[in-house]
């Protein structure tokens, strides 16, 4: 399957490697992919898996993993990048868009512990308490994750803690470009913002995104009503929304609907969208949402999706490729 996604002449093109190279950035590319797939697998584990493959290498490295550490550091991040999205839009094109013709991702917010090192702690700052700061950097991670196929598109990441902290809608507008063009958002409440369903609609995309009782209640009593649980919105940013979105135009407005879809329990799905659509439409792609996110913890539990080896932010940001 590896070698089907990503030719090995084309990866190799991408950074061409000495004559005699044996840790070509193909090589580096798929042990890399196999450290992950192995539970977070060391150098060790990669190189004798290395050595098992491809036995008639013409140069035989020793079982050191000197060699394909240095490989690690030297293969440019542009060469991840590239394969990694590849890879993404391969899969997904054999996935059927989820609604009326159109690809709808599920936005989601995590964060990382990683290595304490210098290097790491200086680009992510660790959490602190009233005992003083934590020995471990966090990183502020969103995703993507296309719901057909639960595939993540190429994810955007921050400090979580600190002078340089980055929040979680921040994150989710740069992760935006990368989307196939016009693209449904599907968001939680913490993506439930004026600054997050602008900034989609501004890039060619739409969103619908779940919001706070409190949002909800406020928004409403400015909306007209267009049938039942639904109202028609123009919505105005409001002081906080213009203070945590400092760029946005002094004219921005958006217009859309309210949603307040039953699904049982104690309290309704109260939702915002940019695109005209019915609540039970909307209902049904946000239960298909927890399903996603169930089998996102099992791949991140059976992965160890959350444990990186990166000792800096280069090599953190390989592993995330």
């Amino acid at each position: 399957m590896f070698q089907q996604l990503l030719a090995r002449d084309v990866i190799d093109a991408l950074a061409p490697p000495p004559a005699r190279a044996v840790y070509t950035p193909w090589v580096v590319l798929w042990l890399l992919v196999y450290q992950r797939l192995h539970g977070n697998g060391s150098l060790g584990d990669a190189v004798s898996h290395f050595l098992t493959q491809f036995p008639s290498a013409a140069e035989q490295p020793s079982g050191a993993t000197g060699g394909y550490r240095h490989a690690r550091t030297r293969l440019p991040n542009a060469v991840v990048a590239t394969a990694g999205r590849r890879v993404f839009d391969t899969l997904v094109a054999a996935y059927p868009p989820s609604w009326r013709g159109r690809r709808v991702f599920m936005m989601d917010g995590t964060t990382l512990r990683l290595a304490p090192t210098d290097a790491l702690r200086g680009a992510f700052t660790p959490a602190s308490n009233q005992h003083g700061r934590s020995h471990w950097p966090v990183m502020h991670l969103v995703v993507a994750h296309e719901l057909a196929s639960g595939l993540a598109a190429p994810p955007q990441h921050g400090a979580m803690y600190g002078p340089g902290a980055v929040g979680a809608v921040q994150l989710g507008l740069r992760l935006m470009p990368d989307l196939p063009p016009g693209s449904v958002i599907l968001g939680d409440r913490n993506f439930g913002v004026f600054g997050l369903a602008h900034g989609a609609v501004a890039g060619g995309h739409d969103a619908v995104l779940r919001l706070t009782q409190s949002r909800f209640q406020a928004l409403v009593k400015k909306a007209q009503p267009a049938g039942d649980g639904r109202w028609a919105l123009t919505w105005h940013p409001s002081v906080a929304d213009r203070k945590g979105n400092p760029d946005l135009r002094a004219d921005a407005v958006l217009t859309g609907w309210l949603h307040e879809v039953p699904i049982g329990g104690d309290q309704p799905l109260w939702l915002f969208a940019t695109v005209d659509g019915t609540g039970a439409e909307w209902g049904g792609l946000y239960r298909r949402r927890l399903d996603v996110e169930t089998d996102i913890r099992d791949v991140r539990r059976t992965l160890a999706l959350d444990q990186t080896r990166g000792r800096t932010v280069p090599m953190v940001e390989k592993e995330l490729g």
